[in-house]
């Protein structure tokens, strides 16, 4: 990264989903690009990732996840036969002691996608990690208007692009032995632009304004552990953005 850290792993993948069927179909480009404008630290050129493993890409139970992240999102969206881009992000973030670990070393920022899913994998031997949110007006607000901290397995919340957000860094929580936060991140953006699409996204966000995050814990416990182990231990620690 470009603040010579290497405490935030990541693997990425695109899938695209097909707004009438579901049908989901993965991209082999793991390319990802922020604008200067978003992330003025890693922000203005593509960066490449470690690529998905297959039995991720072929996970049924992400396959479901990414569907029902998708319908959780606001009803107002009623563009027919629209494309929409998925990306799947793996992040770990580690911390060891007196060396804190930073999820957004950009610090208060939006999103360039049009939408962002996190839910949590796990914590491990950390402290902090807040999710701060700060509005979504011309300016972030001085101080975080809500605070989140993610503590359980599969604690989750989305929102929308025009939400200035933030989280606070890690740090080991018994100042001892190494601490990580690991994390799913899922981004919508739509694939096909235009009049009609840009207005289905305006009636989209002016509803989420009021609302812009939710708790999605609708797949049993026993099923959701059994399916993200192998994710859990997946995340390629040579690769550091």
């Amino acid at each position: 990264m470009a603040d010579s850290g290497s405490y935030r792993l990541r693997r990425y993948g695109v899938f695209e989903i097909n707004q009438a069927s579901l049908q989901l179909t993965y991209q082999s480009n793991s390319t990802f690009y922020q604008s200067l404008e978003t992330n003025p630290l890693n922000g203005g050129i593509n960066r490449k990732f470690s690529e998905l493993l297959k039995s991720t890409i072929e996970n049924h139970f992400l396959h479901a996840l990414m569907r029902l992240d998708f319908k959780s999102l606001p009803s107002s969206i009623t563009c027919k036969n629209i494309s929409w881009r998925i990306g799947v992000h793996q992040i770990k973030i580690t911390s060891y002691p007196g060396c804190p670990g930073n999820p957004t070393p950009e610090g208060i920022h939006r999103d360039d996608e049009a939408f962002t899913v996190q839910h949590l994998i796990r914590r491990h031997n950390i402290a902090f990690g807040e999710n701060l949110f700060y509005g979504e007006s011309k300016m972030p607000s001085l101080d975080a208007k809500i605070r989140l901290l993610q503590k359980d397995f599969f604690d989750s919340y989305y929102f929308d692009k025009s939400v200035w957000h933030s989280v606070s860094p890690v740090e080991s929580l018994d100042g001892i032995n190494e601490g990580y936060r690991d994390v799913l991140l899922l981004d919508f953006v739509p694939i096909r632009e235009g009049i009609l699409l840009w207005v289905c996204l305006k009636k989209i966000i002016l509803k989420m304004i009021d609302k812009f995050f939710i708790y999605i814990k609708n797949f049993p416990e026993k099923e959701k552990t059994h399916q993200w182990q192998h994710i859990h231990n997946s995340i390629n620690k040579t690769s550091s953005h």
